[in-house]
């Protein structure tokens, strides 16, 4: 879970974003931005949010921990059980013997 604060001051979150329900789909760093180390949140649907970190290092940071979640939550959203396989064997000519 994503919890955006609008200041460093405010006890309660402005807003939530859950990081593995497919509720975002991915991350990235955005240079296209008037706003330095800044990281691209991708929403389904085209939409964005955009964050802006302190430092470059941070950002790096955020997008690491950003992409690991969004990435073990599509694992769990899109994972499509599978059945097992059975194999079997015989033995060979030469064990036989």
């Amino acid at each position: 879970m994503l919890c955006v604060y609008s200041r460093h001051e405010d006890s309660k979150p402005a807003h939530f974003l859950s990081l593995a329900s497919g509720e975002c789909v991915g991350c990235k760093r955005d240079f296209n931005t008037d706003r330095n180390n800044a990281v691209r949140i991708i929403l389904p649907g085209g939409q964005d949010w955009s964050l802006a970190a302190d430092t470059e290092p941070d950002a790096n940071h955020w997008l690491q921990c950003l992409c690991q979640a969004v990435s073990e939550g599509l694992k769990v959203s899109f994972y499509i059980p599978t059945t097992g396989c059975s194999v079997c064997v015989r033995p060979s000519l030469r064990d036989s013997r």
